[in-house]
């Protein structure tokens, strides 16, 4: 199968943010590439459903994690996403800079849910409003809010606690 110019210039723009994230999922080289690339040919099949150019990046995500998925649902294996992984991605800053709070925040995100994880990841990680995330995972945008809202909350608690518990300000 061959792929038009527009298709080969998403991929090659996409396919390395994608493939890390998937990765970071499954923790597994091969399955990681294959998983992306399926999702970079079910994201041209499908090219015509998505409604925003800018929310390809998301949506192709979102396309990648549901074939690792499948493939971790055959092989009984799931490794989950952690903060540390995160920000060795999507960060630009030094990686020796707020080590104390890469750190913090990696205990916080072990708090959440997946579905929690994803939707952080989507839109933090990937820049996507919250509109584009509604679509993408087939959420009504008022439950999303909700949902992001009550995500944050759960961090901030957490995090005002531990801080109390322990009596150190961060």
């Amino acid at each position: 199968m061959s792929i038009s110019k527009p298709e080969q210039i998403l991929f090659e723009e996409h396919y390395s943010k994608v493939f890390k994230s998937v990765y970071l999922y499954c923790k597994d080289y091969h399955i990681a590439e294959d998983a992306t690339q399926e999702a970079f040919l079910k994201a041209f099949d499908n090219i015509n459903q998505l409604r925003d150019v800018k929310s390809f990046p998301g949506w192709v995500y979102v396309i990648a994690l549901n074939v690792v998925k499948k493939e971790f649902n055959r092989n009984k294996k799931i490794i989950e996403l952690n903060f540390e992984d995160y920000q060795n991605i999507f960060s630009n800053q030094d990686e020796f800079k707020n080590i104390e709070l890469k750190e913090d925040l990696k205990m916080l995100l072990k708090h959440i849910s997946p579905e929690e994880r994803k939707m952080l990841n989507l839109y933090y990680g990937f820049g996507l409003s919250l509109k584009e995330i509604a679509v993408l995972t087939d959420t009504n945008i008022s439950t999303l809010k909700v949902k992001m809202h009550r995500t944050r909350q759960k961090l901030k608690k957490k995090a005002i606690n531990d801080v109390v518990l322990t009596g150190e300000e961060k």
